[in-house]
């Protein structure tokens, strides 16, 4: 009878086959965010942002988007990237590059900007380690690996 109670509270406790999982989910993704744009800069500025060796090109308007419009912005590259303006909100305008690989070496994130003028805004580049992310723990998946390179204008 003892072992039979034992063999229970393994089963129930996770440590069996029927362990109990959430339905978190998550996405790999690397992130370049551009903050500190000033409305005094001269628009409209040009950005190129790299991860590794994917690129994206996305053009940003002086204004933000208004509340409750799209906060997508079209930015070509070198595929997996999308883009988003979201200072009227969180203070940045942001370059997902989706499916980063997995593990965590040390990547590299660059963010060149000009302005109207053609002058520099920002040219920098700095490393980017991705964290590996398990919100239902490992044995449940999803596991994803994600970070953020932040990089602030000076203008």
């Amino acid at each position: 009878m003892r072992r039979l109670v034992v063999a229970l509270v393994l089963l129930t406790t996770g440590c069996g086959s029927s362990m109990t999982c959430g339905l978190v989910g998550c996405a790999s993704v690397a992130q370049v965010r551009l903050d500190g744009l000033s409305p005094t800069m001269r628009y409209p500025l040009a950005a190129h942002a790299c991860f590794d060796e994917r690129c994206a090109d996305l053009t940003i308007g002086q204004e933000p988007p208004a509340p409750g419009a799209s906060v997508s912005v079209p930015c070509p590259g070198s595929g997996g990237q999308s883009c988003v303006d979201l200072r009227s909100t969180e203070g940045y305008v942001g370059i997902m590059f989706g499916g980063p690989p997995a593990g965590g070496r040390v990547h590299t994130a660059g963010l060149q900007v000009r302005d109207a003028g053609d002058a520099v805004v920002i040219s920098s580049s700095q490393p980017l380690r991705l964290v590996k992310v398990a919100p239902n723990g490992e044995r449940c998946g999803p596991v994803c690996w994600s970070g953020t390179a932040d990089f602030t204008a000076s203008g």
